[in-house]
């Protein structure tokens, strides 16, 4: 008998998770539909497969943990995978991206 490998769920969550999503908030009202559209589909996209092998999303390197930070244009949405649970930190431009890199733990 073939045993099949239990699928993952995975959840999407904002770390603190008020206050962050209010920022979240804030900075998506600040884009246009089709920006918006995009970061939307990334995030699914990730929630399918936090793990892709694609040169738009990078893993940040020299830093303890799973942070990933996926390229959407001239945006760039920080997350960390924990277990099943995938952590949006931050959704930032990629002017303010280094700056938040180098915060990181």
């Amino acid at each position: 008998m073939l045993h099949q490998k239990p699928s993952v769920a995975w959840q999407i969550s904002s770390r603190p998770r008020l206050r962050k999503w209010i920022a979240f908030a804030t900075y998506l009202d600040g884009l246009n539909d089709a920006q918006v559209d995009r970061i939307i589909t990334s995030l699914n996209s990730i929630r399918s497969n936090p793990f892709p092998r694609t040169d738009k999303i990078k893993k940040i390197k020299g830093k303890k943990g799973n942070y990933y930070r996926p390229r959407i244009g001239k945006i760039r949405v920080f997350y960390f995978i924990e277990n099943t649970e995938i952590a949006v930190l931050r959704i930032l431009s990629k002017k303010d991206a280094e700056k938040y890199i180098s915060r990181l733990e």
